[in-house]
């Protein structure tokens, strides 16, 4: 191209034989004529950091600790906080909330220990399970970084908008989900609710069932475990359970979750 323009081409011709624009062949004439080459110019900023130590900084950072922050990280590194990002996205480094694990001590050893001495002649047949939690897909809680090919976080959509989810569960069947979206107000009358719109026509199948296939062939009364919230505990609770002949097994000491 420089050759062509000096044996007095202009850049309308050079364009035309290279085909391309005319302002980008005049520019690199211009860049020539200055300079004496067509190298690009120095980029201001930070220059470009692709080097393997990097990558092994970023590493031993993460293992030490795993819920430092990507700003910790360039600020140590002496990094953009938008290229550590971009580093740690090509090593395959997410970032995922931990579920909380209790850590048991000797004193919940022991009730557990005494729960299932005090059941232990229970048939598990004869125990309908239920519980209820909110679920939320997005929280404000710190986040830790995994490596992408060592586990299986997925990323989800934010949403703030909780829900409350019930649901039983029994050795033969389990009962229909109830779904209960933001603003639903849970106390002893929505719970009682819950239990004739959902549990009490499974306890009907259940009996059904049994009455078919003789599943339960002591014909001991079914147990509901439930655990421990206000509602629960109601008076007006307690009497619809009684009135429905439900007997029930205390809840186990120190759940897992």
């Amino acid at each position: 191209m420089i050759g062509y323009q000096e044996s007095c081409s202009n850049s309308t011709q050079i364009a035309t034989y290279f085909q391309g624009s005319q302002s980008a062949i005049s520019k690199i004439i211009n860049k020539w004529k200055l300079t004496g080459n067509v190298e690009d110019f120095p980029r201001s900023g930070r220059p470009s950091v692709q080097s393997s130590h990097i990558e092994d900084a970023i590493t031993d950072m993460v293992y030490q600790n795993k819920y430092v922050s990507a700003q910790e990280i360039a600020l140590e590194l002496d990094l953009a906080r938008s290229t550590t990002f971009l580093i740690m996205k090509n090593m395959g480094l997410k970032q995922s909330v931990p579920s909380q694990i209790l850590q048991l001590n000797e004193s919940h050893i022991s009730k557990r220990l005494e729960y299932a001495e005090e059941n232990k002649n229970t048939d598990i047949k004869n125990i309908i399970f239920t519980d209820e939690s909110y679920f939320q897909l997005h929280r404000n809680s710190e986040g830790c970084w995994y490596f992408e090919n060592n586990n299986n976080f997925t990323s989800v959509s934010k949403q703030q908008i909780p829900f409350m989810v019930w649901a039983g569960i029994n050795w033969s069947d389990r009962t229909q989900i109830c779904l209960k979206e933001s603003g639903y107000k849970f106390n002893s009358a929505s719970y009682i609710g819950i239990l004739d719109e959902y549990l009490i026509p499974f306890l009907e199948k259940l009996q059904k069932l049994e009455n078919k296939m003789l599943i339960r062939s002591n014909k001991k009364k079914l147990l509901l475990v439930q655990d421990n919230p206000p509602c629960h505990q109601r008076n007006q609770t307690k009497q619809y359970l009684e009135a429905k002949q439900l007997q029930l097994l205390r809840h186990p000491p120190i759940p897992l979750i």
